[in-house]
């Protein structure tokens, strides 16, 4: 990238010290468009804001590797992408006048590969025993609603935790957005009132796998109930979730591999953890 005009000439010092200047406190150079989107005069902090706008909406989360229990096939995990808001933001501020400039991003690798399942894949054609299940009904069975259950639980199906693994429903899950697929259904909020978000529905998820994990003994790490009661289940046996700061957690303490099953239809979510028979 060429540097301002009024930038050369300068020494190595006065080059840093001036580069810094127009990091921390100048605005974008006349004409510049970030994704098309015209930033020219703006300050470091509104290109900032904007940066992140754009980072939240890009965001690609992972998925990770799983068994297809029905094939014993290993499923290959997919990278995600994030933008990298710091490398963007440098690039926009010392963007030639009428420069165009996209979005610095990163590849961003899922946490199961087919290498870690790759000694787990006999677990799919073993015997395997029910140690624990959960079951609820689909009260508000809304089409979007619906999906997002059904979707959220293809997540989660198929995944296999050795013994002291922690599973996370966040981490699995992720942040349900329209661009991986989700859909606007109603929540209940921290006030206990309803609410339109992407993503309603999952709970009903989560608070089912948590009855699984409960029925199986297992460690519960991380588990938070809603602000008021829900339909679907009673009180004391749910689980609701929000990216970055309820999750639903919980540890294989047995002494062999746990297989998560589940299924979602129009009227019910179930979920059963099956243990592998020596």
């Amino acid at each position: 990238m060429m540097v301002r005009p009024w930038l050369r000439g300068l020494g190595f010092l006065g080059l840093v010290a001036a580069v810094l200047v127009v990091l921390t406190q100048g605005r974008v150079s006349r004409g510049v468009t970030l994704e098309g989107i015209p930033v020219g005069g703006l300050k470091r902090e509104k290109v900032e804001a904007l940066v992140l706008e754009l980072a939240e909406e890009r965001k690609v989360l992972p998925q990770n590797a799983h068994l297809d229990l029905e094939t014993g096939e290993i499923i290959p995990d997919k990278p995600g992408l994030e933008v990298d808001v710091e490398a963007t933001l440098r690039q926009v501020m010392l963007a030639r006048p009428g420069e165009k400039i996209n979005l610095v991003t990163r590849e961003v690798e899922a946490q199961i590969t087919p290498g870690n399942l790759a000694d787990k894949k006999d677990i799919a054609r073993g015997n395997l025993r029910l140690v624990g299940g959960g079951k609820t009904e689909i009260v508000d069975d809304r089409l979007e609603r619906v999906h997002n259950i059904q979707l959220a639980t293809q997540l989660v199906n198929g995944m296999v935790l050795a013994p002291g693994e922690e599973f996370s429903f966040n981490g699995i899950v992720g942040i349900p957005t329209e661009a991986r697929g989700f859909q606007k259904a109603p929540v209940i909020d921290d006030s206990g009132e309803f609410s339109q978000s992407v993503g309603g529905g999952i709970c009903q998820v989560s608070s089912t796998l948590y009855q699984a994990a409960s029925a199986a003994g297992l460690e519960i790490v991380e588990r938070h109930g809603h602000s008021q009661p829900v339909d679907y289940t009673p009180p004391g046996t749910d689980a609701t979730v929000v990216p970055g700061e309820k999750d639903l957690r919980f540890c294989n303490s047995r002494e062999r591999p746990l297989v998560i099953l589940g299924s979602a239809s129009t009227r019910e979510v179930q979920f059963v953890l099956l243990e592998q028979v020596e």
